[in-house]
């Protein structure tokens, strides 16, 4: 959606701009509930547990939002008119450092509970999970 609003220029229609605006939507909510689960339950309670285990997926949760920020102001932009030509690559790029963040994520702390954590403990983080959805 967003290479047709960006190619199309001042001539997007507003069905165009509504399809990029409500994807757009969609995807920064889905990262935003992605951090807000592993932040305030899972991740809190490996780093209790293990210090500093996944720091580095907070910190990149930290840089995501603010990238998110500035894709939020290029999106509400082109909602007005004023599509930037970098509104693809910023969602381009966003999506493969989304990609390398939710494969390091599975990589390095999918099995971690299950190994490591007790299994009480572990259905725990998934209740605290599932009463923030």
């Amino acid at each position: 959606a967003a290479k047709a609003v960006v190619e199309a220029g001042a001539s997007a229609d507003a069905s165009m701009i509504d399809e990029l605006t409500e994807q757009w939507r969609l995807l920064s909510m889905a990262h935003t509930e992605h951090a807000k689960h592993e932040d305030l339950t899972m991740f809190k309670t490996y780093n209790d547990y293990f210090p500093g285990v996944a720091k580095q997926w907070n910190d990149e949760h930290v840089e995501h939002a603010k990238v998110i920020e500035q894709i939020d102001a290029a999106v509400a932009a082109a909602a007005e008119g004023k599509a930037s030509a970098s509104l693809v690559s910023m969602i381009e790029d966003y999506a493969t450092e989304m990609e390398h963040h939710l494969r390091g994520e599975e990589d390095h702390l999918q099995g971690m509970p299950r190994k490591y954590l007790p299994l009480e403990l572990h259905k725990q983080i998934m209740r605290k999970a599932w009463d923030l959805t």
